[in-house]
């Protein structure tokens, strides 16, 4: 007796283990998705690594170098006023706070100040740089540095200084939408890229406070 034709056309019964190895294999042939590393924060530095690393003497003052080995060796060391070149490690807010501090009462008063301020804010984090205000930002930013103009678009001095903010702007305006696509997306990533950075300093000082409050109690 001939079997049923249902029972001849049944495909064979797979095998669980070969379809387990072949997700196995084609797990592993495929590229795995790269997390992207959280942003880093910006914080306040403490005192000596906002120093400079100009070891230049001052008369009647200590140096670096002085200041580094009465750390070391716990002694209070002369103070000294802090230099142009210090204030290359700062943000622009902590060299505003200088400045103002120095015309109200003096360098030395204000050396005293930022000294303090950097010794209570250690590790506080910073709120990130701001983007680009828009796509003609970033082409401004661009020409400008090809001519090679200051930010604010002037290049040269005397009677031979010339502003090209006019002429750029000019330059954007005569640009199709197609070819200002290019800084439109820039200034897209640039402006998400900022989001991310103030999300990560939003929890970064928070954790900070919550640390500074628990080494008070």
């Amino acid at each position: 007796m001939l079997p049923a034709a249902s029972a001849m056309m049944s495909p064979p019964a797979e095998d669980p283990n070969v379809c387990v190895d072949s997700h196995k294999r084609k797990a592993a042939e495929e590229p795995a998705a790269e997390t992207a590393p959280p942003p880093k924060v910006r914080t306040v530095t403490s005192a000596s690594t906002a120093l400079s690393r100009n070891e230049t003497t001052q008369e009647g003052r200590a140096t670096i170098r002085d200041e580094q080995l009465a750390t070391l060796f716990g002694i209070r060391a002369a103070t000294r006023d802090f230099s142009t070149a210090d204030k290359k490690a700062w943000t622009k807010q902590e060299r505003t706070t200088y400045n103002f501090q120095c015309q109200m009462h003096g360098p030395s008063h204000a050396s005293a100040f930022m000294r303090r301020y950097f010794k209570e804010n250690e590790g506080k984090p910073l709120p990130p740089l701001p983007p680009p205000r828009s796509a003609y930002a970033v082409f401004r930013a661009e020409r400008f540095a090809e001519i090679g103009c200051s930010a604010g678009g002037f290049k040269g001095t005397g009677s031979a200084k010339k502003n090209y903010s006019k002429q750029v702007g000019g330059e954007w305006r005569q640009l199709s939408e197609e070819q200002q696509q290019p800084y439109e997306d820039v200034w897209a990533s640039k402006t998400e890229e900022h989001n991310a950075a103030t999300e990560a300093y939003e929890a970064a000082l928070e954790e900070w406070e919550q640390q500074k409050e628990r080494a008070t109690q």
